[in-house]
């Protein structure tokens, strides 16, 4: 498995420059960046294209490229999380909101809600149309997750139609709030991701793996119950090796939980804290000729 990781403008000039690092390092799959921050790197009719790549279907060109020597692709979809910049500028009510009605930020993109319909909708069906219209091996999704709480007009509905009382300015431990703002987000988000599936295996019956980021996020509020969602797919990685964010007990604890669950347990290594590292816009990858 050779996986592809960008989150801005592609740093390679065509399929046929990756298919030629797969072969040499005997790859027979590659995960590749499909929907990011809500950006898609195909022609979508649904989510926004991440502006600068015109008419080019990277999705079409890595299939066709892989396709003539049996090399699989499993398209990566961020699940969650964040929203591009260019993406909140298009439709900034997906974004994650703080108790005064302002977007929460994420560097320098914003946070995103997955309780928005609006977002739902479009990411649904950005889903289904890849399944449908392009030959892919497996689904494979970064999420579901959430980095923050939020406080968006559909968070404060779903929480009261759930409760029976407004969500609190400031959420508490020691009152539950947290904990019942937690079991309330986490419930939806499985909802959605179990319709997800659904949905992918009644167009095309291939794996569907995804990404329930361990533990310590959970304790944070950054995610669903992998335990859960994980008996409803094929697998997923279950563990995370961020310096800022894990020990190594915990670490070993997320690796045992993926092994015990029966499952495909990955693990995923960043270079570095998130902080640390630097993305790439469209003009700047151009000027530098691909180099990175």
């Amino acid at each position: 498995m050779f996986i592809l990781d960008y989150h801005e403008y592609p740093f390679w000039k065509d399929a046929k420059q990756i298919v030629s690092v797969l072969l040499k390092a005997n790859s027979n799959a590659i995960r590749f960046p499909v929907i990011v921050w809500g950006n898609t790197y195909y022609n979508s009719s649904f989510l926004p294209k991440y502006p600068g790549l015109g008419e080019r279907d990277l999705l079409e060109e890595i299939v066709t490229e892989c396709r003539k020597y049996g090399i699989k692709v499993i398209p990566y979809n961020h699940l969650g999380g964040v929203i591009h910049r260019e993406v909140y500028r298009l439709h900034p009510e997906w974004s994650v909101r703080k108790p005064d009605g302002s977007p929460e930020r994420w560097h320098i993109h914003y946070l995103c809600c997955l309780n928005n319909p609006s977002y739902r909708s479009a990411y649904q069906a950005s889903v289904r149309e890849i399944v449908k219209n392009y030959d892919v091996d497996a689904m494979y999704f970064d999420g579901p997750n959430f980095y923050s709480f939020c406080f968006c007009k559909h968070c404060k509905r779903l929480f009261y139609e759930r409760y029976g009382f407004e969500l609190p300015v400031k959420l508490s431990w020691d009152d539950r709030s947290i904990q019942l703002f937690f079991r309330q987000r986490s419930e939806e988000v499985e909802k959605f991701f179990l319709s997800l599936n659904k949905e992918i295996k009644a167009v095309k019956d291939i794996p569907v793996l995804f990404n329930p980021p361990g533990f310590l996020q959970r304790r944070l509020g950054m995610t669903v119950v992998p335990e859960r969602l994980m008996k409803q797919v094929e697998g997923g990685l279950v563990s995370e090796v961020h310096r800022n964010l894990h020990d190594y007990m915990e670490i070993l604890a997320m690796t045992k939980a993926g092994v015990a669950m029966d499952g495909a347990a990955w693990c995923y290594c960043p270079p570095g804290p998130y902080e640390s590292l630097v993305t790439h816009d469209s003009l700047d990858t151009l000027l530098f000729g691909f180099t990175y």
